[in-house]
């Protein structure tokens, strides 16, 4: 089955059923990114349009409350992710360790061998040509 998280690996149980859960049929968000409140939000409304039990939406209210002060006294920032993380977020490229590969610079000898600028994860350049870019090229 596709992983439907494929940034995290999951280990999640119900505290109450036993249930186990992981990225292949739920997903992660952690409350320090700035988007959660807004998330939160809209799924509580959407609870409440599509007739949600009232304790479930009084438990996800709870939940983005929890968040809210989370933010507040522990940590809040933008939401990122990484180079490394892309590839297995965007691409499907899902290893135990990190993927396979390497970064090269574009070169027209690179581009003649079919990498395509359009079509590879690409990263402002590392060397000293700036304003060019590398490219991820998988091993």
């Amino acid at each position: 089955m596709e992983k439907i998280d494929r940034k995290f690996r999951i280990q999640a149980v119900n505290a109450t059923t036993g249930k186990t859960y992981d990225e292949t049929d739920s997903l992660l968000l952690c409350a320090k990114d700035l988007a959660v409140p807004v998330a939160s939000k809209a799924y509580i409304d959407e609870c409440n349009r599509i007739g949600a039990k009232p304790g479930h939406i009084a438990s996800a209210q709870l939940l983005l409350d929890r968040v809210i002060d989370f933010q507040r006294v522990q940590e809040s920032h933008l939401p990122d992710t990484s180079e490394a993380e892309l590839l297995c977020c965007l691409q499907g490229v899902n290893t135990d360790d990190q993927p396979k590969g390497h970064w090269q610079h574009c070169s027209p000898a690179l581009l003649a061998s079919g990498v395509s600028c359009a079509d590879t994860l690409r990263r402002d350049c590392q060397c000293v040509d700036k304003g060019s870019h590398d490219h991820f090229i998988l091993a």
